[in-house]
C-alpha cells in the first residue's frame, strides 16, 4: 500500500497513526508503528482524506470512535485484517489471564472472527448497549462451545 504523499495527507496519516499506537493500552488490539501505518494508508486510500476529515480523523481519537457507515466500517475492518494478525491478538487477549487453555482461546477467537459482531466490536463509537449485548452473547456462546 502506498504511503500518502501530499503534505496535508501525510500530516493526517501521522496523526491517525499516533492515535492508534497511543490507544494500545485501552484496546484489545495493539498496533505496532508498522501495523498502524499500514492500516492508516489503506484507510486513507479506501475512504479518502475529505471523508476522514469530515469524520474527525486526526483529532487524537483512534479509528474506533469515528462514526463510520456500514460500508466504511467494512473497509476499515478489511484494512485491519490485512495489516494486523487479529486472530493471534484475540487468542492472546482471551488467554491472557491464564483461566483458559491456548486451545480454548484459539477456538473462541476463531468463533468470534466468524461472527458478524467483530467489526462492530473493534470499530464502534463508544458504548452501545445493543452492540455490547451482541458481543456478550457471541462470546458466551463461543466459550460454551469451546470449553
Amino acid at each position: 500500500m502506498a504511503t500518502p504523499t501530499s503534505t496535508k495527507t501525510r500530516a493526517l496519516a501521522d496523526l491517525m497513526v499516533a492515535a492508534l499506537v497511543d490507544a494500545n493500552a485501552s484496546h484489545s488490539l495493539h498496533y505496532s508503528q508498522t501495523q498502524a501505518s499500514c492500516l492508516v494508508s489503506r484507510v486513507i486510500a479506501g475512504i479518502g482524506e475529505p471523508r476522514l476529515v469530515e469524520l474527525g480523523a486526526g483529532s487524537g481519537d483512534d479509528l474506533s470512535v469515528l462514526r463510520w457507515t456500514a460500508s466504511e466500517r467494512a473497509r476499515v475492518f478489511d484494512a485491519m485484517r490485512a495489516c494486523v494478525d487479529i486472530h493471534a491478538q484475540l487468542v492472546s487477549f482471551f488467554g491472557s489471564d491464564g483461566s483458559v487453555s491456548d486451545n480454548v482461546a484459539d477456538c473462541v477467537a476463531t468463533a468470534y472472527e466468524k461472527s458478524d459482531v467483530l467489526p462492530e466490536a473493534l470499530i464502534s463509537p463508544g458504548p452501545d448497549a445493543v452492540v455490547s449485548n451482541r458481543i456478550d452473547s457471541t462470546l458466551r456462546a463461543a466459550f460454551q462451545a469451546c470449553s
